[in-house]
């Protein structure tokens, strides 16, 4: 997989109902913006460094949910299909995201420790520390009720457990945001039948 975060973007007032978009890594995420909002004119001019801007009219309800687009390109981590696992997919993936990696190095160090999400998924997942599921729940809500695609989406279904597991986080997590969400639980819909490695 290909991993993309977006550092940065800019979106400001230039008068009446325009606003100037600038974006990071605009080869990346454009094409996003353009897909999910079709009925904006996003009139990108590439600039410096990966960057390009457009003029925009838009009313305040696009421009939110613009903002809420491009907070969710600034926050958690795109993940696209590559060459190498293109082999592996048909029409499977659409668009993925994680919330975050596991571990990040401190800068100027070779120290590595848990990002936020990181940790939560560790507690949740060794500790069974619900207090730290719910948190990870109410990530997944947010990214469902403020990213176009995943708002649309109807069904729930966590990648699914060794026969012999017991206790498997993402299906908690599934059925968890199945139900906060409206969506329906596919946890039953979809089986291992034989055991693979811990990846």
């Amino acid at each position: 997989m290909s991993r993309y975060k977006m550092y940065r973007y800019e979106l400001a007032w230039v008068g009446d109902d325009r606003r100037h978009l600038k974006i990071w890594m605009c080869e990346t995420y454009a094409p996003l913006l353009k897909e999910y909002f079709p009925e904006i004119k996003f009139d990108f001019r590439d600039g410096l460094k990966g960057t390009c801007t457009a003029i925009l009219s838009l009313t305040n309800e696009e421009e939110q949910a613009i903002r809420n687009l491009l907070d969710i390109f600034k926050n958690h981590v795109l993940l696209k299909k590559n060459e190498h696992i293109d082999p592996y997919f048909e029409d499977e993936l659409d668009q993925c995201f994680a919330l975050d990696y596991n571990l990040e190095e401190l800068p100027g160090t070779n120290i590595t420790e848990y990002t936020r999400y990181g940790s939560l998924e560790n507690k949740a997942k060794e500790n069974k520390d619900e207090s730290a599921r719910g948190e990870l729940v109410e990530a997944f809500v947010y990214l469902c009720e403020k990213h176009p695609l995943y708002r649309k989406a109807r069904i729930v279904i966590p990648i699914p457990p060794n026969p012999s597991k017991i206790f498997h986080l993402p299906m908690e997590l599934a059925s968890e945001l199945a139900e906060r969400t409206g969506k329906k639980d596919g946890s039953a819909l979809i089986r291992k039948v034989k055991e693979t490695p811990r990846l």
